[in-house]
């Protein structure tokens, strides 16, 4: 005889109904997210909520970032969320990223731009509003990118200097100059001729 399958709780549920979802569907379900995160701080805080701009545009290693904006002398808000380290780790951004920046947006406007950004402050909204332990940092995987590196030489026999596309397009753009830290001769860019 067959067992019956014993249906997934609630928040296997939810896991598969995030997983299932495209780009589009999951962002539009983040902002609603960060949307319930702001309105549950400012009734708690008993402040203004505010109006924050909200984006999945950040690059690298970063999960979240609370941006300030200044347009004239008004001061506006910026949540970014990098979209890569969304798509891979779904319900922790839901669960712990998203509540982690909107809980800077809160620390600043409550106790003003002074206060340390994971400071007391931060961590009592952290824990009291979302009952969240107030962790730094993520511990999500992070894909290496394949960076391209430009070879440079200098004085030193045979040395290669190995640049990132950043600091060689400083040097095209006549922006920088680097050296060499045992000879300190300016460092030049090594044409590999083709045989």
């Amino acid at each position: 005889m067959i067992e019956p399958q014993q249906p997934p709780n609630n928040l296997n549920n939810e896991r598969l109904a995030l997983e299932a979802l495209d780009m589009e569907a999951l962002q539009r379900l983040a902002v609603e997210r960060c949307h319930a995160c702001i309105e549950q701080c400012a009734a708690h805080l008993k402040v203004a909520a505010p109006s924050a701009e909200i984006l999945f545009n950040l690059r690298g290693r970063s999960a979240g970032q609370l941006k300030f904006q200044k347009v004239g002398r008004k001061r506006g808000f910026c949540l970014r969320y990098n979209a890569s380290l969304f798509d891979r780790n779904r319900q922790a951004f839901f669960d712990e990223v998203i509540p982690h920046e909107v809980s800077h947006l809160f620390a600043y406007l409550a106790y003003g731009t002074s206060i340390k950004p994971h400071g007391k402050e931060w961590q009592y909204i952290m824990n009291e509003v979302f009952g969240l332990a107030a962790r730094v940092t993520h511990d999500f995987e992070v894909p290496r990118q394949t960076r391209r590196l430009f070879n440079y030489a200098c004085a030193c026999d045979d040395k290669v200097h190995e640049l990132t596309a950043i600091r060689h397009n400083r040097i095209q753009q006549n922006r920088a100059n680097y050296r060499c830290r045992e000879c300190e001769d300016i460092l030049y860019e090594k044409v590999v001729e083709a045989s």
